[in-house]
């Protein structure tokens, strides 16, 4: 398993970002379509995210790498250090910290 924060940065809204990369094929629009196998590892991701109400997500390992994949080829318009905190906080995921119990 996998946690990372959505933080929003300045003008920059993570969950709209991550919603973005996660629609597009893996290297954007301008590069490739999506194969059926793919469309079906985004929908996971999408329903993944929907699914989370605050700010801290929790993937199964094999989620996150496809996430990873998808967010270290998606084709940015421009350099910006907001969108690398994002991409570091996504690819910097750490080990979810275990619950203690009362």
């Amino acid at each position: 398993m996998k946690t990372f924060a959505l933080n929003d940065r300045g003008q920059l809204k993570a969950r709209d970002l991550l919603n973005e990369i996660v629609k597009q094929p893996i290297g954007g629009t301008g590069r490739a379509a999506t194969t059926l196998d793919q469309m079906r590892l985004d929908i996971r991701l999408m329903d993944k995210l929907e699914a989370v109400a605050g700010q801290c997500i929790e993937l199964e390992d094999a989620d996150w790498n496809h996430l990873s994949a998808k967010v270290r080829s998606f084709p940015f318009a421009f350099a910006d250090r907001d969108i690398l905190a994002f991409c570091d906080d996504v690819l910097n995921a750490g080990e979810p910290t275990p619950k203690t119990g009362s």
